[in-house]
């Protein structure tokens, strides 16, 4: 299990994520719990491990091993687009533990709104 985190001033603007390897796929989980799917995870017996998402060509891989798969997604990665990802699809149940399964965690900036600098708020007239 790896970690990534944001750092600078603004990390109070970085939110948490995680993603796990589980089942032949590749989970995502945000801050308030919520799982999803993001993709698959194959294997290959002569080229390695190979994640390939659902939405916007993502792909990492053929790398060793599904835990060194899951680190080379995470700087492919934006707040937006998992953002998308969460507000768009269901709450996944999954039937196996995924304490034991391979799994990243890392930190993501959420943007400042368009036209404001990180810390700013926006003036009403």
């Amino acid at each position: 299990m790896t970690a990534r985190t944001t750092s600078g001033s603004d990390a109070g603007d970085a939110r948490p994520f995680r993603l796990i390897a589980v089942e032949n796929r590749v989970l995502a989980q945000n801050e308030d719990g919520k799982l999803i799917e993001l993709g698959q995870l194959m294997r290959d017996d002569h080229q390695g491990w190979l994640a390939r998402l659902d939405v916007g060509d993502i792909e990492a891989g053929p790398l060793h091993d599904a835990q060194a798969v899951l680190n080379a997604l995470v700087p492919l990665l934006t707040f937006d687009y998992l953002d998308g990802l969460f507000t768009a699809e269901a709450h996944i149940e999954v039937s196996a533990p995924i304490s034991g399964c391979p799994q990243t965690h890392f930190t993501l900036k959420e943007p400042a709104p368009h036209g404001l600098q990180a810390g700013e708020t926006p003036h009403r007239f």
